[in-house]
């Protein structure tokens, strides 16, 4: 078949416009169309060899035509070998005849075919090229500002990258291309995102966002919104992001795009992570690792890895957890992936940390923060020289810890992370007090607990928030597995209904039989989810007017150490009271925050309990090392009364149940026998199996302030806080402590008593299952 002149430029300039309109291209849209118009062009023989019939050609014009069309071609199957040996026969045969238009045409396309190559100097050259040789097309002048962008932001130039997207937008503006905007737009926000520039970041997505949709370009669109719900994330925003995410996920299964459905469900699995909701974070993550290996993205997957082993990692699951973080970092060593092997090797060197391996730990960050430093990452710096920084402590190995924790407090204020600048005020304390120059571990000392005080707050605010967003999210998701019912049902209705119609009235009218039943059952299933709704948010209601009665009880108790804290700084700056007597308060001050911190943390306990969203993710417990790290947090308590804790617990004795869960009992119960026991006194705690082994026998005793059987009594069976008596040293109490102890106990399938004989001995004595007998918590 032959074409005239007229139809070979027709079809160049339809090709030109679809390649270079959004910078990249979708070939699932254009592969049909690609293949019937070079099938008619250019024949069936040409897809098999390069040029087989170039020479049988009319014209050298033809020549040039088809030549540019092959190679445009071959960029959109992104088989960049192929495309440039097609520049290379325009270059040998027919460079000197080409028109201005042409070469800026040859050089854009060759730029084109040398960054698909990920030939990012090669490409940047010809784009110079294309530079000098174009005067007006600003279509395609927009395109090079845009791949020029594309070649810096590989390059880590993100400076030059921003400029260069800039300045594509500014002439795909002129020129109404719509799509080519969005594309600019999106990336541009790319770097403002990485940048920590959030609402620029957010400007950006939305407008490129609104531009994707008014063009139908839904497949953008989906990245799209993937990139605004990160900016959510980052926030904290979790009901925002899911939303986004939502949104993604349902134009991904419309469109049948495996590889943004992958996406979206590994987004869907963070936010469960930061919900922590473990199990259905491992799930989501697993679905996704399911496409990505069917994919085979290996970058994308190597991502996965990493996320699914920070949640095996909070789960306390460390084997899973390294296996995964090993399967990341090969993943990433495989594709030259730094960035996703410095983030694995981080993350890696924390699980190493836990298990005591320093040399290995030290290793790993080692290699991560010259990874991070080579390619720019700030936030990963901070993370590995903090981290590196602590572990030299350790060693005692004080100069180079020094240096990398000074290094990292000046990262943590240039960055504004408030908690590593908490974090390296600590280490610097510690490095002065192993220097035993004490005024300055004082220093730094007062720093860190002002920082961390504010940071308290900051998380419990956090961790409110989390507890809203989880109670939103779960309603979402129950709506959206609704409407996704209901859209099965109403597909099923469609193909009936096209069944009914061609059998005739009788099929018709049980056709609409089955609609009206249909209809009265998906009816049912709707007024039941609504009751579900009003029901939760009944119990919500009822949650915030606990909360807002355990505010009012315990406001005092919360208002008067930390005035009294307050007070003494300002004395201490103000030159009322010398430093030796502000060191010789300390003490008082850890007594004072260190109740602050427990009653905060019992107080946000309850409300999740009320809530009923507290999930049970039950493992195998150590006692003695949990005990040790408990026993850490009330050290100076125990000092200060002359308190000795004695532990008659075998090192390998264990309990399964939840950790945090028990963590917060073993807290509240020690906190109280310190309370009530005489100075000089001890403490005991015991631990064993009873006779049938089915059941852990937990006990703490101390000698003090004993119970009477009406105060046990009360204790045990009331639901509500029991106003408690002052302890051996006029401490004072609200009953929240052993409120929430038995609501943890509960959750674990244990039980709680009490056993004093109403003079100076009490035992608080748990009874837990063991594996064989746990049964869960169905909340």
């Amino acid at each position: 078949m032959k074409f005239n002149k007229t139809c070979y430029l027709c079809i160049l300039t339809w090709f030109i416009a679809f390649s270079l309109s959004g910078g990249y291209l979708h070939a699932k849209d254009l592969d049909g169309l690609y293949d019937e118009l070079l099938y008619r062009t250019l024949g069936a023989e040409s897809f098999k060899v390069i040029g087989e019939n170039i020479e049988s050609l009319e014209s050298q014009k033809q020549t040039k035509e088809r030549l540019f069309l092959l190679a445009k071609y071959y960029e959109h199957k992104a088989s960049p070998k192929q495309s440039k040996e097609i520049y290379a026969l325009l270059r040998k045969d027919y460079f000197s005849q080409l028109s201005s238009p042409e070469k800026s045409l040859y050089f854009y396309g060759l730029a084109y075919s040398e960054f698909l190559d990920k030939n990012i100097d090669a490409s940047v050259q010809q784009l110079e090229r294309f530079f000098k040789t174009t005067t007006s097309n600003n279509h395609l002048i927009g395109s090079a500002y845009h791949l020029l962008g594309n070649c810096y932001f590989q390059d880590q130039s993100y400076k030059d990258a921003e400029g260069a997207y800039k300045k594509a937008i500014e002439s795909r503006k002129k020129v109404d291309d719509n799509k080519g905007m969005a594309a600019s737009l999106n990336n541009l926000a790319n770097i403002y995102l990485r940048e920590g520039k959030y609402n620029d970041a957010l400007e950006k997505y939305e407008t490129s966002l609104l531009l994707k949709k008014e063009i139908g370009d839904l497949s953008g669109a989906s990245a799209t919104l993937n990139n605004i719900a990160s900016i959510y994330y980052y926030q904290n925003q979790w009901v925002k992001a899911l939303e986004m995410h939502l949104d993604a996920l349902n134009i991904n299964e419309e469109l049948e795009d495996s590889l943004k459905t992958s996406y979206s469900l590994n987004n869907i699995g963070l936010i469960y992570h930061e919900l922590r909701d473990f199990n259905k974070a491992v799930d989501y993550f697993f679905k996704a690792i399911a496409f990505k290996i069917k994919l085979n993205i290996p970058q994308s997957l190597s991502a996965t890895y990493n996320n699914l082993g920070m949640t095996y990692s909070q789960m306390g699951n460390l084997d899973s957890a390294l296996n995964n973080y090993d399967k990341a970092i090969n993943l990433s060593i495989k594709i030259d992936d730094d960035e996703g092997f410095a983030a694995a090797l981080n993350n890696r060197a924390k699980v190493f940390q836990e298990r005591g391996l320093i040399k290995e730990a030290l290793n790993d960050l080692l290699q991560s923060f010259y990874l991070d430093e080579a390619s720019g990452n700030q936030r990963g710096i901070l993370q590995s020289k903090t981290n590196i920084g602590e572990i030299y402590l350790k060693l005692n190995e004080l100069e180079k810890a020094q240096a990398y924790i000074r290094e990292a407090l000046a990262l943590s204020i240039t960055l504004s992370s408030n908690s590593y600048l908490s974090l390296n005020y600590l280490h610097l304390s510690d490095y002065f007090d192993q220097l035993k120059s004490y005024d300055s571990a004082f220093f730094y000392l007062k720093r860190h607990t002002k920082m961390d005080s504010m940071l308290q707050v900051e998380n419990n605010e956090k961790d409110v928030a989390r507890i809203e967003a989880a109670y939103e999210f779960d309603k979402k998701m129950a709506l959206i597995d609704l409407e996704r019912e209901n859209e099965k049902i109403m597909a099923e209705k469609r193909v009936q209904k096209a069944a009914y119609q061609r059998n005739g009235i009788f099929l018709i009218t049980l056709f609409f039989v089955f609609v009206a039943l249909a209809f009265f059952f998906n009816r049912k299933k709707l007024i039941q989810l609504n009751s579900q709704i009003n029901e939760e948010r009944k119990q919500l209601r009822i949650a915030n007017l606990e909360k807002a009665a355990i505010f009012a009880t315990v406001g005092h108790d919360v208002r008067g150490p930390i005035s009294s804290v307050i007070k003494l700084m300002e004395m201490s700056n103000t030159g009322m009271i010398s430093l030796d007597e502000m060191r010789s308060m300390q003490p008082q001050i850890h007594r004072n925050l260190n109740a602050i911190s427990l009653l905060l943390e019992n107080i946000l306990n309850r409300s999740v309990f009320e809530l009923n969203k507290s999930n049970i993710n039950i493992e195998k417990i150590l006692l003695y090392p949990l005990l040790d790290e408990v026993r850490s947090i009330f050290e100076i308590m125990l000092k200060q009364k002359s308190l000795r804790l004695d532990l008659s617990i075998h090192p390998s004795i264990c309990i399964y149940g939840d950790r945090m869960l028990f963590s917060l009992i073993l807290r509240n119960l020690l906190n109280n026998a310190i309370k009530y026991s005489e100075s000089g006194t001890n403490i005991l705690i015991e631990a064993y199996e009873n006779a049938e082994g089915k059941q852990l026998i937990f006990s703490i005793t101390n000698i003090g302030k004993g119970m009477t059987p009406e105060e046990i009594n009360l204790v045990l069976n009331t639901k509500t806080m029991v106003k408690s008596k002052e302890g051996s040293a006029q401490e004072k109490g609200n009953g929240l402590g052993l409120i929430l102890t038995k609501e943890a106990l509960n959750k674990m399938g244990g039980t709680m008593d009490i056993d004093s004989n109403g003079t100076n001995e009490t035992s608080f004595i748990l009874s837990i299952p063991t594996r064989n007998s746990i049964v869960l918590d169905k909340n």
